[in-house]
């Protein structure tokens, strides 16, 4: 991977790159329990922990293999919307979130596609370089990437603001996304093929339309795609 990755954690480790495109998956807050949530989390650093010499064997890829298994498994239980909220679900609340995640390519980044679903949206996107925060960082050789802090003040742009509209239309106030979210950064044409067809399938995987239906919040630019 050429370029930089910049790198944040809360309570999950989170890497930044303006050369690849960034798969990421926002849900709504309290729509996964906690306890579910520490379990799977368990459940992967243990397979991890016993099984180091595989993974150290067969490198990223095969780590890639284990991550990308369990969050299909996380995001098979979202999928279901038996927990929490489902806020998505109300079509003036996804059509808020279509257009505010549109109102911002080719200024903070570039939107390579989206899906909305009742509970979490997944989004595909490539950040747009800010090269007066590059310049700051290097002038002032700062210890937390000035780039770090613009990657996150794009997100912030993302969430907060859409989570301020979207309150605004069910007519309630407080948090509306999960703090953290899921990323990764998409290494090639391959990989990323395969995570658009993922998300474009997740409604029809969902059983909330069929295989011939358009999900009317599905998203897809190709004239950004090289496959």
């Amino acid at each position: 991977m050429s370029g930089e990755n910049y790198y944040s954690k809360r309570n999950l480790p989170h890497y930044y790159n303006s050369d690849y495109p960034i798969f990421f998956t926002f849900r709504l807050v309290e729509s996964y329990p906690v306890h579910l949530l520490l379990e799977l989390r368990k459940e992967f650093e243990k397979e991890l922990s016993e099984n180091k010499n595989k993974y150290k064997d067969f490198g990223k890829n095969q780590f890639a293999k284990l991550e990308k298994e369990y969050f299909e498994r996380f995001d098979s239980d979202l999928d279901r919307c038996v927990y929490g909220n489902n806020w998505l679900s109300d079509r003036r609340v996804a059509d808020c979130l279509f257009e505010h995640l549109k109102s911002f390519d080719g200024i903070y980044y570039d939107l390579y596609s989206f899906t909305i679903m009742p509970n979490h949206v997944h989004i595909i996107l490539k950040f747009i370089p800010d090269d007066k925060s590059f310049a700051v960082e290097k002038e002032l050789k700062l210890s937390t990437p000035a780039r770090l802090n613009y990657y996150s003040r794009i997100l912030m742009k993302l969430k907060g603001g859409s989570a301020f509209k979207c309150n605004k239309i069910l007519g309630r106030t407080g948090p509306f996304w999960q703090v953290e979210s899921y990323d990764h950064i998409i290494n090639d044409n391959d990989e990323l093929k395969n995570v658009i067809n993922y998300i474009k399938n997740n409604p029809v995987k969902a059983g909330l339309c069929n295989p011939d239906q358009k999900w009317p919040h599905f998203y897809v630019n190709y004239d950004l795609l090289d496959y």
